[in-house]
């Protein structure tokens, strides 16, 4: 995949190949959204999801969900996003160093190196 098609997560998570996994943010402040903030666990194996919770809501697609709390302005954000990375950590093969790419996700940092989101012109 060519790095100008880089324009979201899912896409750098299948460009990289093999087993990758981010930690999505969604919630108040999204377009639209009228989501209780959250983290979500999304794995990608060779360019196709797979969940990381077969047990979850329908609306959280198969994706281990992490829930940050019900204010706009949440002081437990950072510490929930460290709870979904040690649930990582604990789950999906050992710890994994992320780094948050320009969406506001937290991708593994080489992928996001090698095939980081650009900005749109």
């Amino acid at each position: 995949m060519n790095q100008t098609q880089i324009i979201n997560t899912w896409d750098q998570l299948k460009a990289a190949g093999g087993d990758r996994v981010a930690i999505t943010y969604r919630g108040w402040g999204d377009a639209r959204s009228l989501e209780v903030p959250k983290f979500q666990v999304l794995r990608i194996i060779d360019g196709r999801q797979v969940k990381t919770d077969p047990k979850a809501a329908w609306y959280d697609h198969g994706c281990k969900t992490f829930y940050v709390g019900h204010s706009k302005i949440n002081k437990n954000k950072p510490k929930v996003l460290e709870e979904a990375k040690l649930w990582v950590a604990d789950n999906l093969g050992g710890p994994r160093l992320f780094i948050r790419n320009r969406l506001g996700d937290y991708v593994e940092t080489f992928v996001n190196r090698k095939y980081p989101i650009r900005k749109t012109p």
